[in-house]
């Protein structure tokens, strides 16, 4: 990460800080300061009450909110939208922005390109995947663009005023997180909490599919229960049908020996059917 450092682009003049003072006059300025993501070209603020309140969230909400995203950066290549919300990546809590950097940053190191980031899009829990390489990561963000960047839409929120509030904090933040990152991400108590989140994750995720496959077996199961039950009552009907249509067969003979009797009763000894059941018979 040394050589990005020299490679960034900040177009922040003396004018600029001058046009744009901090002053604590409008609403957008008791929300927390945003955060300029490496890993997904995105402006990041943490979440705390005020931003629960400002955006709606819910409650328990937790993590970052997702303010803006660079047009055809990382988080707009892979559906991550302004007004998500990512709280955990590879099983690691993201409570800071910089927490969701470190730890990408971490895996990348350790050979890791594709993640999967545990987040909520209104009030549906969404995992958005991402495939994030160190030459993204180390990709330089030209920081005069931001205000310019697809931000989020809501009631009472002026992106363009945020904006300008942290202009001089953006730059200062983007600028030293580099080296809070590397350093972070290098020590042993983090690559240790890094892994231990990283294998509860996986077994919770096998698990989970474990599940999904008993699921699945048990359901074809029941199915095809019923199918055989279902095909047992029609194979009864079929019989019954049967059934019935013997009785008819044996009804039907008792029809026409009832007549050859009653025509031999006649007194015609015997004679001909036809002669039985002649008109002359009953005179």
């Amino acid at each position: 990460m040394g050589k990005f450092r020299s490679s960034v682009r900040i177009v922040m003049t003396a004018s600029l800080v001058c046009a744009h003072p901090i002053a604590p006059a409008r609403a957008d300025t008791q929300l927390p300061a945003p955060y300029v993501s490496r890993a997904l070209d995105a402006v990041l603020m943490p979440i705390d009450g005020k931003v629960r309140r400002a955006f709606n969230l819910s409650p328990k909400a937790d993590g970052v909110y997702v303010v803006s995203v660079q047009p055809g950066g990382v988080a707009a290549k892979n559906d991550i939208r302004p007004g998500d919300v990512i709280s955990r990546v590879k099983g690691k809590d993201v409570v800071k922005p910089i927490d969701l950097d470190t730890a990408v940053y971490y895996w990348i190191k350790h050979g890791t390109t594709d993640f999967v980031f545990d987040g909520y899009r209104g009030q549906t829990i969404y995992h958005p995947r991402s495939s994030i390489t160190l030459a993204l990561f180390d990709a330089a963000i030209d920081l005069a663009t931001i205000a310019t960047w697809g931000s989020v839409s809501y009631s009472g929120f002026s992106y363009s005023s945020y904006y300008s509030e942290y202009s001089v904090s953006i730059t200062e933040s983007y600028s030293s997180s580099e080296t809070t990152i590397e350093t972070t991400a290098s020590s042993e108590s983090y690559s240790s909490e890094a892994v231990s989140a990283s294998e509860e994750t996986t077994s919770f995720e096998q698990e989970e599919a474990s599940e999904k496959v008993e699921s699945e077996e048990s359901a074809e199961s029941e199915e095809a229960e019923q199918q055989a039950q279902s095909d047992d009552h029609d194979d009864k009907d079929d019989g019954d049908k049967d059934d019935d249509k013997d009785d008819g067969d044996k009804d039907d003979d008792g029809g026409d020996d009832k007549p050859d009797d009653g025509g031999d009763n006649d007194g015609d000894g015997g004679g001909d059917e036809g002669d039985g059941g002649s008109p002359d018979a009953y005179r």
